[in-house]
């Protein structure tokens, strides 16, 4: 007996666990993106490698003047290039820190589509014609839970001998409806949104057209059902 909007929420199945689930890819990407933009190693490695350098530099000047020996020289020049290495390392860890992220952030992404799954939501504005599921049953994925009559739109369905007007009753033409309520009339504007290629026993296309209605108060101002006439302008 409800009326609903199209894409209001009409039941959740038990999403406890897909709510935990989402609180714990946001905290490790969280994790990723502070660890991606964490530079810290990289400028450690760098200062060390200007330091190494230097010294390198000043024992090589020493060791131009006798005063050590050429291992100890030779042992700053490795120091130095082992710096080298250091920064290589810190800028490929950084690099793989960000490939990270980017994996965290579609792990939450996928943990916030398992979860939205759990909420059955109204495809169209309409109304709640009969509801199957009661509450505290259980259903199986697939199992209708409720008949939802769209109302905002209604199709207006007939049969016409398409082939006797060639180039006419096609998708798109334009055509007038007149919709029948008891003594009255009211006539709306719309375009064919389908002509069917199958012909049946009496030589007829079936073509349907899609109108706008109406809710005036409680009401609509068209019903399924209403007997209708379609005109092709």
């Amino acid at each position: 007996g409800d009326t609903v909007t199209k894409d209001q929420e009409l039941a959740v199945v038990d999403d406890t666990g897909a709510k935990l689930a989402v609180e714990l890819k946001k905290a490790e990407e969280k994790e990723a993106a502070l660890n991606a933009l964490n530079d810290i190693n990289l400028r450690d490695a760098q200062n060390n490698e200007q330091v190494a350098k230097a010294e390198y530099e000043s024992y090589k000047v020493l060791r131009e003047q006798g005063a050590i020996p050429y291992w100890e020289m030779e042992k700053k020049r490795l120091e130095a290039e082992r710096q080298v290495l250091r920064i290589e390392l810190a800028e490929n860890e950084q690099k793989i820190a960000m490939i990270q992220r980017i994996g965290k952030q579609s792990e939450l992404e996928l943990a916030e589509f398992e979860l939205s799954k759990r909420r059955v939501i109204a495809p169209a504005t309409g109304f709640i014609e009969q509801r199957k599921a009661q509450i505290g049953q259980w259903v199986q994925a697939g199992i209708p839970i409720a008949t939802l009559i769209q109302m905002d739109r209604l199709r207006v369905e007939g049969d016409i001998d398409a082939m006797q007007y060639p180039g006419v009753v096609v998708k798109g033409a334009a055509v007038q409806v007149t919709v029948f309520q008891g003594d009255r009339s009211i006539r709306v504007d719309g375009t064919i949104g389908y002509v069917s290629m199958e012909v049946d026993l009496r030589d007829l296309n079936s073509i349907w057209v899609e109108i706008e209605n109406e809710r005036i108060g409680n009401e609509w101002k068209f019903k399924p059902g209403m007997k209708a006439e379609i005109v092709i302008k």
